[in-house]
């Protein structure tokens, strides 16, 4: 658990509405909570306290399972975000492109 990412959270509590304890999620969920519900600043945020590659590496393993809970709209967007900004990050073969 990210003790910055927690903070984001206490602060915008309308990231994880559906989480009642946020302070035991861990990053990948957390990062899962900000591309689905949060807005480009909460991104930007996730990113500096993060990094572009983790975000990168975390949004490739989260899409490369077999149920996502991104929308399709910002799996696409992510994707060509990422495959334009983010170095070093192996895409998974599984991957689909919209």
């Amino acid at each position: 658990m990210n003790s910055e990412l927690n903070k984001l959270f206490i602060k915008k509590q309308g990231l994880a509405w559906d989480i009642g304890d946020t302070s035991k999620l861990s990053e990948d969920a957390m990062a899962e909570h900000i591309f689905d519900f949060g807005n480009w600043d909460d991104f930007k945020e996730l990113i500096r306290i993060l990094s572009i590659n983790k975000a990168a590496e975390i949004f490739y393993k989260i899409t490369n399972k077999s149920r996502v809970n991104l929308r399709p709209m910002t799996i696409n967007f992510l994707n060509l975000y990422f495959k334009r900004n983010a170095l070093e990050v192996i895409k998974p073969s599984k991957m689909e492109y919209y």
